[in-house]
């Protein structure tokens, strides 16, 4: 199974004389089916041949085959969704069907593995460039898959009265597990003989390739979707937004006042009710007069603020309804607002405008334009 170092022809014959056998071989052994390993086979070629930048040397060749038949194999879709049984063959010698039947019961990657490192002689970083895996992990699955298989064969040889744990199999006692499964693989492998013909394969490639070509849809497709969404911001982004600001200032503005209206309900709690016994319980009531004051402060800061959100809220509704119906007092005031507040056309920051609401509060100039002072 060693590959030479001489440049290989970038053909289809070439190909399939060269690296057939151990493509086709490693297929086989991974899904023991005929039509299967054909089906990687013939896909490997199909795909190392429309691809750019093929290999030169046979060796790298063959690595980077292997790779696209790893890469096939693990996308699955076979012809029979499972691995098919297998039949002794009475000219075989070794435990052939034990292996094989117990290589069946791993995961595609380490039955991949196992084969690329038994069969086909590859050391563990080779196996993990071809199969996309660290090096390092690979080595640790690889042996576990190692003994998994040697203690699954000898359950089943066990079990099928073909072996029996201690009794040495025939025709080599002292031969060990690894050159058993290496000779198994090997003689499992002669037995795959591909149907296939350079004329077939290529006559079956133009269809590949139009298969290949209208993959071109799906971002046909996501570009479209791009140009839709970039028109349908656009438009968004340039016509003037109508009335739903109103309503989201309202909610927003209610959402404000609301959680204000808690903060000022948090601080109403009697500070006595916090009182602590003082002087060896000599006391134990002790003025809270100076942080009441404090609070009551802040409650009052507050509440002068939620008077500022809800007058800027009503004067947006009354120039919403119609500022000619308002009342002389209410009108001198609005127009007090107005003066410092502008009318809300768009989404904007209203901290500076609350600030300036509540500072007309706290001066009592709403209450003189007003006539009430």
């Amino acid at each position: 199974m060693d590959a030479t170092s001489e440049p290989t022809p970038n053909t289809l014959e070439a190909l399939l004389a060269s690296h057939g056998p151990a493509i086709g071989g490693f297929a086989y052994l991974v899904l023991q089916h005929q039509a299967d390993a054909e089906r990687i086979l013939a896909a490997t070629l199909a795909t190392a041949l429309g691809r750019a930048g093929i290999p030169s040397r046979a060796e790298d060749m063959r690595t980077w085959l292997l790779r696209i038949a790893a890469r096939e194999i693990l996308r699955g879709s076979p012809q029979t969704g499972e691995v098919a049984p297998l039949l002794p063959d009475p000219r075989s010698v070794t435990d052939r069907m034990s292996i094989l039947g117990a290589l069946a019961e791993l995961d595609p990657r380490s039955r991949m593995a196992v084969v690329l490192h038994y069969y086909l002689d590859l050391g563990p970083d080779a196996v993990a460039s071809i199969l996309d895996d660290d090096p390092f992990a690979l080595r640790s699955d690889l042996n576990e898959a190692r003994n998994r298989l040697q203690s699954r064969i000898e359950e089943l040889q066990a079990t099928e009265g073909t072996y029996h744990p201690g009794v040495p199999a025939q025709p080599s006692p002292l031969e060990p597990f690894d050159a058993r499964l290496t000779r198994a693989l090997v003689e499992e492998s002669g037995r795959f003989v591909p149907v296939l013909h350079p004329q077939e394969l290529r006559d079956t490639r133009p269809a590949e390739r139009v298969r290949l070509d209208r993959r071109w849809w799906p971002l046909a497709l996501l570009a479209f979707a791009a140009l839709l969404l970039a028109g349908v911001a656009g438009f968004f982004w340039l016509v003037p937004e109508p009335g739903p600001t109103t309503a989201r200032h309202a909610a927003s503005s209610q959402n404000a006042s609301s959680s204000l209206t808690a903060d000022a309900l948090s601080r109403c709690m009697p500070m006595s009710a916090f009182s602590r016994s003082t002087e060896c319980h000599n006391q134990d009531k002790v003025s809270m007069g100076t942080i009441a004051a404090r609070d009551a402060r802040t409650i009052v800061e507050i509440a002068e603020n939620i008077a500022a959100i809800h007058l800027i809220v009503v004067c947006q509704a009354l120039e919403l309804r119609g500022v000619e119906r308002m009342s002389p007092r209410t009108r001198a005031v609005y127009d007090r607002v107005r003066d410092h507040v502008t009318f809300l056309e768009g989404d904007r920051r209203m901290d500076k405008d609350i600030e300036v609401a509540a500072e007309l509060v706290r001066s009592g100039e709403l209450t003189r334009a007003a006539g009430l002072a």
